[in-house]
């Protein structure tokens, strides 16, 4: 059980970093 907490953590993490690389794109695209 704790582990399932932990992928998910990592998982959380994985998919804010790949959710800031696109939007870092999307800025530096527009401006």
């Amino acid at each position: 059980m704790e582990q399932n907490d932990i992928q998910n953590f990592y998982l959380n993490i994985l998919f804010l970093h790949q959710y800031n690389i696109y939007l870092s794109l999307y800025l530096t695209r527009h401006f």
